[in-house]
């Protein structure tokens, strides 16, 4: 997101109004997608807290017709909810089975933390360990494999190791088979924008459409 502000979120939780906005070359807690925030605000690192702010804001119009002891006690729970999301999430992503809450919320921070240290691609770090420990031997002689190799990977490593593969993960092997993931990046998009604009050639942007809807496929949420 650009911004995440209030009015960009809504009361069920869905984020929208994706312009300014951009998809991770790679992890960067400080990235900031919109050009006029100098600040960080809106800093892909800072997005949670600005739900939370989001939510206080809630709160306060809904402090008119409830307890406010109440309010205080549901907006303290999101920190141990966000946590057990985004470990769940991660899970999913990697098409692995959970685990516990605790232990699948450990696997994520590792990953995070391993993402940030290697400075590594985002999207093809997802890809490359769809399934866990059975991709292992794909992801080492793919194009991030010497990322796989260093000593920042080693702790995931280790993590990754007590899991086993979700049985969606075996279910799109033509897409996963690929050596790189669909991406969506700035630059691609500048691309296929330059296309249109000049020659108004469409041709790149359908491929484009048709890719994503593969990817969509693969992880069963067309």
């Amino acid at each position: 997101h650009g911004v995440l502000n209030t009015d960009n979120i809504t009361i069920t939780g869905e984020s929208f109004d994706y312009g300014p906005y951009r998809f991770l070359p790679n992890y960067d807690p400080g990235f900031t997608a919109a050009y006029f925030d100098e600040t960080g605000l809106y800093a892909y690192g800072r997005q949670p807290n600005a739900v939370l702010w989001n939510l206080y804001r809630l709160a306060e119009t809904l402090s008119l017709v409830a307890p406010v002891e109440k309010l205080k006690e549901a907006l303290s729970r999101f920190d141990d909810a966000f946590t057990t999301q985004l470990g769940a999430s991660v899970v999913w992503r990697l098409g692995l089975e959970p685990r516990s809450p605790d232990q699948d919320a450990t696997l994520a921070d590792k990953l995070f933390m391993f993402l940030k240290a290697a400075s590594a691609p985002f999207e093809q770090v997802m890809f490359d360990w769809r399934g866990g420990f059975a991709r292992k031997e794909k992801a080492l002689a793919g194009p991030a494999g010497a990322l796989y190799r260093g000593e920042a990977f080693e702790s995931l490593e280790r993590a990754l190791a007590d899991y086993e593969p979700a049985p969606s993960s075996t279910e799109a092997e033509a897409y996963f088979s690929g050596e790189r993931p669909v991406t969506l990046l700035y630059d691609e998009i500048e691309a296929l924008w330059a296309a249109i604009a000049e020659r108004d050639d469409w041709s790149q942007f359908e491929e484009k459409l048709a890719a994503i809807d593969l990817v969509r496929e693969a992880y069963g949420v067309a």
